[in-house]
């Protein structure tokens, strides 16, 4: 959950960083020819010489230049693999509609405004319901105790969360006896 945080967070600073883009006209999905998605933005910065780096950061405004160097060394930080499911992830957020994609926006800007206690309390409990079978996921937010574990609003945002979120990737598989040696 803590990347798929970070993904928002870096999201959103790649679609800002995206309208800094000198104006081109736009068609109404982005797609105009000549648009770079941000992620790919990203990418493309991550793969320049320093020399190249500093010249495209040197056209942005100070505070989104500032911003794109710390998401950019985020980046750069992590493991492969999260680097990767961070791109699937983007890339699942850019297959949703405008309008999921809009309301995605707006539940984790009501995310970001929960204290900091509950938004772990949060967190975990959106993993909990993401990873349940859509029955089980019903069955438990619609159950007493997690009405009165959360209050309105973060009902709202997790039920939110979880009914616009695209599914979560499987779980790596376990380390352990080979498939061959377990018993059914």
């Amino acid at each position: 959950m803590k990347y798929a945080l970070q993904f928002v967070a870096l999201l959103l600073v790649l679609v800002s960083c995206a309208t800094a883009q000198p104006f081109r006209a736009r068609a109404k999905d982005n797609r105009a020819p000549g648009f770079i998605p941000p992620h790919l933005v990203m990418e493309r910065l991550s793969r320049m010489s320093p020399e190249e780096r500093k010249r495209m950061l040197d056209r942005l405004p100070e505070d989104k230049r500032r911003i794109t160097e710390e998401r950019l060394r985020e980046l750069e930080s992590m493991p492969p693999v999260a680097r990767e499911r961070l791109r699937k992830e983007f890339n699942d957020f850019q297959g949703l509609t405008p309008e999921k994609q809009q309301e995605l926006r707006n539940l984790f800007q009501r995310f970001s405004k929960v204290s900091e206690e509950r938004r772990h309390e949060l967190r975990r409990e959106l993993n909990r319901l993401r990873s349940m079978p859509p029955a089980r996921r019903a069955a438990r937010i619609g159950d007493e105790h997690f009405r009165s574990e959360f209050n309105d609003e973060e009902r709202e945002i997790l039920q939110g969360l979880v009914e616009t979120l695209p599914p979560p990737p499987p779980a790596p598989p376990r380390r352990g006896r080979p498939d061959s040696q377990l018993v059914n």
